[in-house]
């Protein structure tokens, strides 16, 4: 199932802003998400703005709240929650995931999972979301370095991190266009 509000490719739009700054809680709104409950917030990050081919929000859930069960796959979406403060359930492929501040989770396109706020106090996660494909466009070489930072981790904990990605292949179910610097 996809959400109602799917990103939608826009003309490019004219700077709505002052100028490139946004300040602390604003502009935010209310918003009920997948048949979620309780007190969300949200901050839609240069929205109108941006070019970028994601979007960054900030969420802000009040003790209880919960995002819905869901999953995007039609349009395909792939989803990253940072969790900054507060704590944070993420139920994810038959799993339950507890995360604090700096933990992060990505929810694959097509994969169901929700978020809650777990605790007392409110939950602030960090949320981009945008189409599938892996991308290094800067061409400074900080992708490299973190490919191979993973997978410096998972040789030492006796993984295979198992992804083409990491061998600089694009995945063979991956038709985006890949840019390496």
């Amino acid at each position: 199932m996809s959400s109602p509000e799917t990103p939608q490719h826009l003309p490019a739009a004219p700077d709505l802003l002052e100028g490139p700054v946004e300040r602390a809680g604003e502009p935010e709104f209310a918003h009920t998400l997948h048949e979620g409950a309780g007190d969300l917030r949200i901050r839609h990050h240069f929205a109108g703005s941006s070019q970028l081919p994601v979007a960054l929000q900030t969420w802000t859930l009040a003790p209880g709240a919960y995002e819905g069960m869901h999953a995007h796959d039609e349009p395909s979406l792939e989803e990253i929650y940072l969790v900054l403060s507060g704590r944070a359930r993420i139920r994810q492929d038959g799993e339950t995931h507890l995360l604090g501040p700096g933990d992060a989770l990505r929810a694959p396109a097509g994969v169901e999972h929700d978020l809650a706020c777990e605790g007392d106090e409110p939950l602030q996660v960090l949320v981009a979301w945008g189409p599938t494909g892996h991308f290094d466009m800067s061409g400074f070489g900080s992708y490299r370095k973190a490919i191979a930072a993973r997978d410096a981790v998972s040789a030492a904990r006796g993984e295979n991190s198992g992804e083409a990605v990491s061998r600089g292949e694009a995945p063979e179910d991956d038709g985006a266009a890949r840019i390496r610097g």
